[in-house]
């Protein structure tokens, strides 16, 4: 989705834990935060898969399918560790990411 705007991305790990961002921001593939508020703040990086949150809150490499990935909530999104796939540590079993048409 490399310079795609408004695109969703859903997440499914091996642990069967499903989940996913929503950014209407540019993913432009150079390497900074670009955020509309903090809090909301996408990481464009082009050695890097969709990255959420100001301290990679959700983080997926380009290699998904052969190197751990990793969330950890609190960064961007609060103090206590919440992890969405049960642990900071997952592997992806499969990734969409689309860009989309509707208004949030």
């Amino acid at each position: 989705c490399d310079h795609a705007k408004k695109t969703l991305t859903i997440i499914k790990t091996t642990g069967n834990y499903i989940y996913g961002g929503y950014t209407e921001q540019s993913w432009d593939g150079n390497a900074k935060i670009n955020p509309a508020y903090q809090a909301y703040a996408i990481y464009c990086n082009s050695s890097y898969g969709p990255t959420f949150g100001n301290g990679h809150d959700i983080h997926i490499s380009n290699y998904s399918n052969s190197h751990i990935q990793y969330s950890s909530i609190p960064q961007s999104y609060g103090s206590q560790n919440t992890y969405l796939s049960g642990s900071q540590q997952f592997t992806v079993s499969q990734i969409e990411a689309k860009s989309t048409i509707f208004n949030v």
